[in-house]
């Protein structure tokens, strides 16, 4: 079952987002704000920690991996 765990912070119109393959880091692309920001995710709980970087991609729409 999923269920909304909290609100974190990811940018300016979060558009989509991919976990890496070990599911410790969540990249979130922003379509507004024009960046790629990755978070830290717990894997066991799967609650996200503030953004830890930040990378400017103008018109981005989509994370691929």
């Amino acid at each position: 079952m999923v269920r909304l765990g909290g609100n974190v912070p990811s940018g300016v119109w979060p558009r989509h987002f991919t976990l890496d393959a070990a599911q410790r880091w969540m990249y979130v692309s922003n379509q507004r704000s024009g960046t790629v920001n990755w978070l830290p995710r717990d894997p066991a709980t799967g609650r996200l920690g503030a953004v830890a970087g930040s990378l400017a991609v103008p018109s981005v729409a989509t994370v691929l991996l």
